[in-house]
Order: C-alpha cells, then sequence, then structure tokens
C-alpha cells in the first residue's frame, strides 16, 4: 500500500505541477540599458505573460519567437540594419534572466554582441 501511494504521488506531482499557469518573473515594465560601441542606448520594454515583447526607443519593435520561462528570457526579431544602405533586416536574438527587479543579459548580432541590463519600472 504505501508503495501504491508513492508512486501515485511520485507521478501525480509532475502532471499538476505542469498544469499550473505560473507567470514569469519577466512580466512587466522595464526600463533598458543596451551597450553599444556607439554609446548606451535607452528603450523601454514591455513584457506581457502572453509571450510577447514590446521595445519602444528610436523605434517601436515587437519581438518575434519569445520565450519566458521562469527568470529566464529570450526572444528573437528582424531590425532594420543600421550598416546596410538598401534596409536590409538584421536578425537580432537576445537571452537573459531576471533577478528581482533587474534584467541582465545579451543581444546577439552579425554585428557584435551588446551586454543588456535593466530595472523593473
Amino acid at each position: 500500500m504505501r508503495n501504491w501511494i508513492r508512486n501515485l504521488v511520485l507521478i501525480s506531482t509532475p502532471v499538476l505541477l505542469a498544469a499550473c499557469d505560473i507567470e514569469p518573473t519577466s512580466t512587466g515594465i522595464w526600463e533598458i540599458n543596451i551597450d553599444t560601441p556607439s554609446g548606451n542606448q535607452s528603450s523601454v520594454w514591455t513584457i506581457s505573460a502572453n509571450q510577447s515583447i514590446s521595445m519602444a526607443g528610436d523605434t517601436v519593435t515587437i519581438a518575434d519567437e519569445v520565450v519566458l520561462e521562469g527568470n529566464r528570457i529570450s526572444w528573437s526579431t528582424e531590425s532594420p540594419n543600421p550598416d546596410d544602405p538598401s534596409g536590409a533586416a538584421l536578425r537580432v536574438n537576445f537571452l537573459g534572466t531576471v533577478n528581482g527587479d533587474n534584467l541582465a543579459g545579451t543581444i546577439y548580432t552579425t554585428l557584435g554582441n551588446f551586454s543588456v541590463t535593466g530595472a523593473r519600472q
């Protein structure tokens, strides 16, 4: 009987946890700073629990391929390439983590990698 109860608990716990709808820790509005060779770039990121991110700075960008898992955050998007006069798109990827009200990560592009820091508003 004890083994049956133990097995039931072992099997049901992951199922119950998977069914929980836990909001990612990254949701909210963030003041973001990106350290680039041309200086610090500021923007405001609005991160929603429905896996959407809006980034407002010089322009407004909506991130694609957003993944919010616990304290981890990643996204990808296409952005105009500032070094290409034809305006060809540049793939931009971000990987980061949230620790309380602080966000840190890296933006990866073919132009280089840039450190990102942020604070929740």
